[in-house]
């Protein structure tokens, strides 16, 4: 298996010194920084953030031969998460809660991010108080002993409705009416609470056991002009108005026809495939997650979108019987496509593929893997993650036209 790092853009060492020398503004300054990881690029300014990301990709589709549209920035660049997770630890009589070091299990302990939304901040520090209050025992992975591990809150920025999870180590979980009583009156803004039963000390945050304790079973959130349901373990973009610019740019550039059939290969909960529908025959979206596609299918029937259908398949496996597509989207995890996904993708025969990326370094590979059969007519980079190194992309290709 390929090291993770290698999926990772670099900062080089005379950029992090800069970064390191860089003195912040009192406004922007983080006690944090650079011991929690979250935030690579925080002391830079903006400006001078958005010209090393610029840079990057400029780097990057040199290697292709590619010259990058102009970098979109962001407007809103703090306080801009749309899922803000904590997790919890107990410290003598205190409860503690903050974020893991990078590729660290070192947590630590924060009471104010700069880029964690602040609705969901102050649920956060009121919920620890609740909790030492309450005398609640925080799980301890060295022991697999306790109950609360993480908390996430969810705020959209569209409805204002807040949704909380409270993520426990098993389905024992005394007093958690109390703790529900508290937090209800503390903040009667919140609309959702759940209880998420995620026993692994794997990785993953979430598991897809979820018991509703208060209020709504769904956040709703809007994206392009239309309305989404979302549960707690559902994917949506970290940055909700920059993804929605993303979006729209974006489809702007395809020619999407009354006639078309449109694949939407990795869908999550329809976003990109029911913001096309309007303008094609047929959308198709595809996705592993059995709870993502139930959320894809009560979105198009919530938006009255009929041209519609969602799957619960493999992206490998639906590919492999597809018989073809005018319009791919494609939006795969980090490690980018295999090389099967991509033979795969050329047997469809699209007439155009939308790719997007949360990973410009696999986003290029990939781009030269198609390069015999597609010609790459848009690449441009975007910040949907401002104050970090991260950079995500999207690259619109054309099927070449074979000469007779």
């Amino acid at each position: 298996m390929q090291d993770e790092s290698y999926f990772e853009l670099r900062i080089s060492n005379t950029d992090l010194e800069s970064i390191k020398n860089t003195v912040p503004s009192k406004e922007h300054y983080c006690p944090h920084f650079l011991k929690c990881g979250g935030c690579q690029l925080l002391n830079w300014d903006y400006e001078k953030q958005v010209e090393w990301k610029s840079k990057q990709m400029v780097a990057l589709c040199n290697d292709i031969q590619l010259t990058p549209q102009a970098f979109l920035k962001a407007d809103e660049i703090f306080a801009y998460r749309h899922k803000n997770t904590y997790t919890l630890k107990a410290f003598k009589t205190q409860i503690l809660g903050g974020f893991y070091a990078m590729n660290s299990k070192s947590l630590v302990t924060i009471n104010h991010c700069l880029i964690q939304d602040k609705k969901a901040e102050a649920i956060f520090n009121s919920l620890k108080l609740i909790l030492k209050q309450q005398k609640q025992q925080v799980y301890e992975p060295d022991y697999d002993e306790g109950y609360l591990k993480h908390i996430v809150i969810r705020v959209s920025s569209s409805t204002d409705e807040i949704m909380v999870i409270l993520v426990n180590a098993s389905s024992e979980f005394p007093g958690r009416k109390n703790v529900v009583t508290a937090l209800r009156k503390a903040h009667p803004e919140i609309t959702s609470i759940y209880e998420n039963t995620n026993p692994d000390q794997g990785p993953y945050v979430l598991s897809n056991t979820n018991r509703l304790l208060y209020g709504r079973e769904t956040l709703t959130d809007k994206m392009g002009g239309l309305t989404f349901h979302l549960g707690p373990s559902s994917f949506f973009q970290v940055h909700p108005n920059q993804a929605e610019m993303m979006f729209k740019e974006a489809l702007s550039h395809l020619d999407l026809r009354p006639t078309d059939t449109l694949v939407d290969l990795y869908c999550g909960v329809g976003v990109m495939a029911l913001m096309c529908a309007s303008k094609v025959k047929t959308v198709i979206g595809i996705e592993s997650n059995p709870v993502a596609v139930k959320f894809a299918t009560e979105n198009a029937a919530l938006n009255q979108i009929t041209n519609a259908k969602f799957y619960k398949k493999k992206v490998d496996e639906y590919m492999g019987s597809a018989e073809g597509a005018d319009i791919v989207l494609m939006d795969p995890p980090r490690e980018g496509a295999s090389m099967a996904f991509i033979n795969n993708l050329i047997k469809m025969n699209p007439r155009q593929i939308l790719y997007i990326s949360c990973n410009p370094l696999t986003q290029v590979r990939d781009l030269k893997q198609l390069a015999l059969q597609y010609k790459v007519t848009w690449i441009q980079g975007v910040d949907l993650f401002p104050q970090t190194k991260h950079i995500e992309s999207f690259a619109i290709l054309e099927k070449k036209v074979r000469r007779p």
